[in-house]
């Protein structure tokens, strides 16, 4: 059970949960690859190997990061959780959402992920970072505003 299931309260429900894209592991995958191939050439294996271990630690980075990161919509809030070992909640009521944005680049539209910045009361920006299918997390939280 996690953090989302385990802080509903009374009579609240889960109607839609998002994921984190797999495109947070390109960075990650980019150094890898080209490690191994700078570590092909014999007068490049030191750098190769340094490459091979950025990429390795950007990529447990983003394995850990989509493992503990839940993100939800009930029919009374929206519900963000982030990190391992420190943890980050966004809890926001779903009357107290002032405004909620999708930012895609060109890759972001192509492969369908995108940031959402949910824009409490009281000011209070929140991002979401690399959410995949971020328009359809953004017509449920309206949904369930409208609703």
């Amino acid at each position: 059970m996690g953090y989302v299931e385990q802080n509903l309260i009374k009579s609240e429900a889960v109607i839609k949960t998002a994921e984190l894209h797999w495109f947070i592991y390109i960075r990650g995958a980019t150094f890898f690859i080209l490690g191994l191939l700078l570590a092909l050439s014999p007068e490049n294996v030191t750098i190769g190997s340094s490459f091979i271990a950025i990429g390795f630690l950007y990529l447990l980075l983003a394995f850990i990061s989509v493992k503990t990161t839940e993100l939800a919509v009930t029919n009374k809030r929206v519900i963000a959780k982030y990190g391992l070992i420190s943890r980050q909640t966004v809890e926001l009521n779903l009357n107290k959402i002032e405004g909620l944005n999708v930012n895609q680049g060109v890759l972001g539209r192509i492969f369908n992920f995108g940031n959402i910045i949910l824009g409490g009361t009281g000011g209070k920006k929140s991002p979401i970072k690399y959410i995949s299918k971020p328009l359809e997390f953004r017509k449920e939280v309206n949904e369930q505003i409208e609703g």
